[in-house]
């Protein structure tokens, strides 16, 4: 009987391979941001001074960037796993988004707390629905 159980057990048990995607993914897009904001600040004209962009600017630009690099390793690790890429783009496509709430906010100054948390929110929900659409219950 302990044999039977142990088999069920494991049927039951599931693994989640879209967490390690977007876990990887993640740091590919705090990657991107943290390079762009170092390529910045190392960034000298040719008397030694930095150029004159608003910090704020700079900081929405890296997260853009950031986001956009984070889009495009979903895509590939998606389209490497599903070996379709029209699966692939349906699923990082809800992603979008965040690229442009980023994008907006690096042309007009939004403050940065709005953008963050229409991040959080809007992340939560294109999770969830990323999960959703990529384990069939949609």
């Amino acid at each position: 009987m302990k044999g039977k159980t142990s088999k069920r057990w494991r049927q039951m048990e599931t693994t989640n391979p879209a967490f390690p995607a977007i876990l990887i993914a993640v740091m590919c897009g705090a990657a991107m941001l943290q390079y762009t904001e170092f390529v910045f600040v190392s960034a000298r004209d040719d008397n030694g001074r930095t150029f004159d962009i608003p910090m704020w600017r700079v900081h929405m630009g890296s997260a853009c960037l950031g986001a956009l690099a984070f889009m495009i390793a979903l895509f590939c690790f998606e389209a490497l796993e599903r070996r379709s890429k029209s699966l692939a783009l349906r699923l990082t496509v809800p992603w979008i988004p965040l690229v442009g709430i980023t994008g907006v906010a690096t042309i007009i100054h939004i403050p940065i707390a709005i953008v963050i948390l229409c991040s959080l929110v809007y992340g939560v929900w294109a999770y969830r629905r990323f999960r959703a659409m990529r384990f069939g219950v949609e």
